[in-house]
């Protein structure tokens, strides 16, 4: 709440939105393949593709293979992890052999695979397929068959696949990217390749019901993309896809019904399309992307580190200090902690600003020892906030509970800090004043 106005009028400094490659040794090279993150184990699995499409986790640091008969040989299939029941679910694709259009759903229980043989979907490749935790059902739609392409829905609940009907519909179309989304509590579909063309329309399926979103300034029109919800960021991220004619690689984030464009990273070879697929990794709060035609690569979506810099210096009988508690850092989503010392009470306030060079026409620092205040400077603006409260103390210590809203907007931000305190027996005024620290407020 407190940085919420920082919006259009803070010192916006945009980082670099940078995809960072990692050690991929353990996993073949592979395209056309899925891959979900497993929140019980805490990693990532992907399955599938071509040439080569074995079954494998990612724990964060390295690629390790898993036992396989089950769902591997095939390619544009889509998977799923339903966390209600601690189960990885897999449907339909290519035959990597005799190239057939498959129909048919696996589960996978975190040991062992087992083929599920209820009634349902027609064989299908590159469908859209999502969990929706709110109602604890794996969604399905659309994707091409030997009867052209659909733009039917189905859900899964473990034991049965149920059609589902609405009256409005996204329609036929393949190669859309779809997740679920938190901040609606529905699923999400953008774009794919429909019989009038490609598409950069928004859907949301609620379970009943699918309704058409309208947006501002939607990417383009494109098929095979990736999305996922990046809680840190606070919105759905949509990354690559084909265009008409080439392969996109720009990065855009879905915050209620705004599109805005974070970055245009081109990874070497690879520019997202069906040649790679993006997920986040909640346990380590990064997107990962993975893919390659030649040499397979992982890929981990960063933005900017935070950062924290102490400058000036503070006043009072003890020259009162503001630093960061411990390793704590400007983090999206995340709160920061600071701590005052040589607060006389063990309470203080914390004023936050966006510039060190002006505050209401005047210079800075200003000097306040005319007010009674010998030593002691205003070292930035007061324009975010001029008393935020301490939240709790101890001693000579102050400590300042700062939450910075998960919003990509933020990311580059900078701020300034001061912190400042009554103490009656420092100056006339009966006031102390630290040093300043200045935050750039980061994803990691």
């Amino acid at each position: 709440v407190v940085l919420s106005v920082m919006i259009g009028d803070c010192d916006m400094l945009r980082g670099q939105l940078t995809w960072t490659p990692v050690p991929s040794s353990g996993l073949s090279e592979r395209i056309f393949h899925s891959m979900a993150y497993d929140s019980i184990g805490q990693r990532m699995l992907t399955i599938g593709g071509q040439p080569n499409s074995g079954f494998a986790s990612w724990d964060g640091t390295s690629w390790t293979s898993l036992p396989s008969g089950g769902p591997e040989g095939r390619h544009f299939h889509c998977m799923a992890f339903d966390d209600s029941r601690s189960k990885l679910v897999v449907f339909g694709g290519v035959d990597n052999v005799n190239f057939s259009y498959l129909g048919d759903t696996w589960e996978w229980d975190g040991l062992s695979w087992v083929q599920m043989m209820p009634p349902g979907p027609i064989a299908r490749v590159r469908a859209s397929m999502a969990y929706d935790s709110v109602r604890r059902r794996v969604v399905l739609f659309g994707g091409d068959s030997v009867v052209g392409q659909l733009g039917d829905t189905w859900e899964w609940d473990g034991s049965s696949w149920a059609p589902r009907f609405s009256v409005a519909s996204p329609g036929r179309r393949v190669g859309a990217a779809m997740t679920f989304d938190p901040s609606r509590n529905t699923c999400v579909l953008f774009g794919g390749d429909s019989l009038s063309g490609l598409r950069n329309d928004l859907w949301a399926w609620n379970g009943l019901n699918w309704q058409a979103i309208s947006t501002s300034i939607p990417p383009a029109p494109r098929r095979d993309a990736s999305l996922a919800f990046n809680p840190r960021w606070g919105g759905c991220v949509l990354f690559g896809g084909e265009l008409n004619g080439s392969r996109a690689s720009d990065i855009s984030v879905l915050r209620g019904n705004q599109w805005s464009l974070v970055g245009t990273v081109s990874l070497p070879g690879l520019s997202g399309g069906p040649f790679g697929v993006m997920a986040f990794d909640v346990a380590r709060q990064q997107a990962v992307f993975t893919g390659g035609n030649g040499s397979f690569t992982t890929w981990l979506l960063k933005g900017n580190a935070a950062q924290s810099a102490e400058f000036g210096f503070g006043c009072g009988p003890q020259i009162s200090l503001l630093q960061p508690s411990g390793t704590s850092q400007p983090i999206i989503g995340l709160t920061s902690e600071l701590e005052m010392r040589g607060a006389a009470f063990a309470f203080g306030f914390l004023a936050i600003g966006t510039s060190r060079q002006w505050m209401g026409g005047f210079p800075l620092p200003i000097a306040l020892d005319g007010l009674g205040m010998p030593g002691c400077n205003i070292w930035h603006s007061l324009d975010i906030h001029s008393a935020f409260p301490s939240s709790s103390g101890v001693g000579d210590v102050a400590s300042f509970s700062v939450p910075i809203p998960a919003n990509i907007f933020f990311l580059g931000a900078r701020l300034h800090l001061q912190a400042w305190a009554p103490d009656p027996a420092a100056n006339t005024a009966g006031i102390v004043l630290t040093n300043g620290v200045t935050w750039t407020i980061g994803d990691f």
